[in-house]
């Protein structure tokens, strides 16, 4: 297979991730976005699962939140 019929098995939902400015690598963090949710369900307090995320995925509390906050954007068409 070659790029360019991989591209144009994926065009339409390429150009919907373009407009709503879905990064490419952002598939790696719907794990922890569901994490996330799950924590907020069983009533762990915000700041707690921030830091939990943070130590799990080896990132700053600070790009978690900024995650989260990204991932949970409404696509409105």
């Amino acid at each position: 297979m070659k790029v360019t019929e991989l591209l144009k098995m994926g065009c339409e939902m390429l150009k919907l991730m373009s407009e709503h400015d879905v990064r490419r690598d952002d598939y790696k963090y719907v794990g922890m976005v569901e994490e996330y949710n799950t924590m907020r369900c069983n009533a762990v307090k915000h700041s707690a699962a921030i830091s939990m995320l943070a130590e799990a995925y080896a990132v700053s509390t600070r790009t978690v939140e900024r995650i989260i906050r990204r991932l949970k954007r409404e696509i409105v068409k």
